[in-house]
Order: C-alpha cells, then structure tokens, then sequence
C-alpha cells in the first residue's frame, strides 16, 4: 500500500517502522527500540530518578551538627532539578524538650554548594513527666543544578540545644534523605 492517507478500523502487524524507528512487542508491552528515543523528544521535567538513604542506628543527641543520613555519587546534569525531602524522628526525654536545628547541605564532590536550614521544636507532655513522646519534622527543598557531575552529594544534618544519650537521640528508622532527579 502507497498512500498519504489511510483509515482502517484495526491494523495487525508485526513491527511498525516509522523514520527508520521500529516500535516492537516484548512481554506484551509495547517497546521502542534502542536508540530510538532521545532528550529531545522527551517533555521536560518527565523522567525521574530517585535515590534514599536512611539513618543506620539511633544517634545521641548533639549541641554540634551530625550528619543522620547521606547521598552520595550521584548523576545531574546541568539543568536538573534536585528534589531533595527529608524526615527526621527525634525521641525527646520527658524532663525537657530540646530545640532541634536541621539543615541540608548540597555537595558537588568537595565543595558546598548550598545549605538550607529548617527549625524543629520538640514536645512533651507536661502532665505525665513519664510519657516521653517522639516527633517527626519532614520537609522538601528543589536545588538548581548548574553543573554535570556523577558526585552530586545531599546530607541530613541536626543539632540540638543540649547533649544528651538515650533516650534523647534521632531515631532509625524513620531518619532518611530522599533526593527525586528531574532531568532537563
């Protein structure tokens, strides 16, 4: 068949070969072959990848800054967005509730490239000095990136204003980083 136009209520084939670009069948999914979808046909912003890192075991609490969890290694492209969300869980000791400081520092290799700070005020029951309650902080921040690297690094880091041992610690699990890469 040569024709500008054809309308057809059902076409059967095998393969279907457009610009060179055959479309095929593999498990009963409809595939693209190799090679056959670039960047540019890509919308912005429509693919994603995501990586997390969760806190290994319970930390003390600090007056000085500890990093809770980390991404390391990780691939952007100038013109990625990093969507970077994070949950901390602290276990406050009843005879008080620290101030807990958090921010999240943005690495390309070595060098700080950003800090974002974010405030968590812990609670406690006044009532019941035995009840000791524990409080989840979360929050998200985007970071431009403005350089190709395959060591784009993100840590979760807190302080509080008093030092302490257990039970006064940020717990895991329920401490993570998330970063979401949304490609140019």
């Amino acid at each position: 068949i040569s024709a500008d136009y054809i309308s057809v209520g059902l076409l059967s084939a095998d393969r279907i070969q457009i610009d060179n670009v055959t479309l095929d069948t593999s498990g009963g999914n409809l595939i693209i072959a190799n090679g056959g979808v670039n960047t540019t046909q890509v919308s912005t912003r429509a693919i994603t990848n995501t990586a997390r890192a969760d806190m290994a075991s319970n930390t003390n609490y600090s007056t000085s800054f500890l990093s809770l969890a980390s991404l390391t290694g990780q691939t952007y492209a100038n013109g990625d967005i990093a969507e970077i969300s994070w949950g901390l869980r602290a276990h406050p000791e009843a005879s008080g509730a620290p101030y807990i400081a958090i921010r999240v520092l943005v690495y390309q290799g070595t060098t700080l490239r950003a800090t974002q700070y974010f405030v968590g005020d812990a609670v406690f029951d006044t009532t019941n000095w035995a009840q000791i309650q524990q409080v989840l902080f979360s929050s998200s921040m985007q970071y431009a990136i403005d350089a190709n690297s395959t060591d784009w690094r993100f840590i979760l880091q807190a302080a509080t204003n008093t030092n302490g041992t257990f039970p006064r610690t940020f717990r895991a699990p329920g401490t993570y980083i998330q970063a979401v890469r949304l490609k140019r």
